[in-house]
């Protein structure tokens, strides 16, 4: 019960430091011009934050079930827009507030209830599954060529290779044990072929995710991203892993699904005007 509640925690921490890492990685881009130094230091603390995630929630899901954690996933958006209210002065409305309320209550739910813990991996179903969603994704995005739709497509299959990473991470941490020590535990993932299985589908999903923002608007390619995300580990982890969660735990990730896509589609107008004016303002400099 313990090491569950602990890779619950670590999952919100994880999801939590990615998402403001990605957020601050964005704030130092803008700053660069201005402040070189400053912005690209910054820029290097916030990548070092977004690095250091990673290792949190590999530490997370060796502890616990890849279905959890991943279902948390909506948990960092949370963070992130507190983090923005507080930070960088944008307004929550009632929106925000009933989203962030439905995604802690579904993470509330998922770390109330511990579901049976077993594990038991069936190798060729997560070949297969990979690979098939590998094709459709690829027949989807050549399919929707030149439609509206085709930036949802792309975020949604960055989403389902960035969630397989952690089908593969469980798969290569099942056998180690991270309370025997830091250092052996990350001995056994440096030693472990499948490490670069899940470290090159990370960045295949990072660099496809970049991609589908010049094939859409941001504002339908995240929830798309984003419910993909989720969805997979907790999918893949019942039917691949064997991993099991209890009716009010399907329950929290509903609410978590449904609270990351309310949320990551609500825009504060504040925060639109904001953007809209430095476009202008960014014009205006470089014509002159």
């Amino acid at each position: 019960m313990e090491v569950f509640v602990l890779s619950v925690i670590l999952a919100f921490l994880g999801h939590s430091l990615h998402n403001i890492g990605q957020a601050g990685q964005k704030i130092a881009l803008s700053t660069i011009r201005r402040h070189p130094i400053g912005g690209k230091l910054f820029w290097l603390g916030c990548s070092v934050g977004t690095t250091t995630s990673f290792l949190i929630l590999l530490a997370a899901i060796s502890l616990g079930s890849v279905a959890t954690v991943g279902a948390m996933a909506g948990t960092g958006l949370v963070s992130l827009a507190i983090f923005s209210h507080f930070v960088m002065h944008e307004r929550l409305t009632w929106k925000h507030v009933v989203s962030i309320g439905g995604i802690i209550a579904g993470a509330a739910l998922i770390g109330f209830f511990l579901g049976p813990e077993q594990f038991v991996p069936h190798i060729p179903l997560l070949l297969w599954i990979l690979a098939g969603g590998i094709v459709v994704y690829i027949a989807a995005w050549i399919g929707t060529r030149g439609r509206s739709v085709q930036g949802m497509v792309i975020g949604s299959f960055a989403g389902f290779l960035g969630a397989y990473s952690q089908l593969f991470e469980k798969l290569g941490t099942s056998e180690l044990d991270l309370r025997a020590g830091i250092g052996t535990f990350a001995g056994g993932v440096l030693r472990n072929p499948i490490t670069l299985v899940w470290i090159a589908l990370s960045l295949i999903s990072t660099v496809i995710l970049q991609f589908a923002y010049g094939h859409g608007k941001a504002i339908r390619i995240i929830p798309s991203y984003m419910a993909t995300y989720i969805v997979v580990p907790v999918v893949g982890g019942v039917l691949i892993f064997g991993e099991a969660l209890i009716m009010p735990q399907w329950f929290g990730v509903a609410l978590i699904v449904a609270g990351t896509v309310f949320l990551s589609l609500q825009e504060p107008k504040e925060s639109r005007r904001a953007a809209s004016k430095r476009e202008l303002v960014g014009a205006q400099r470089s014509a002159s």
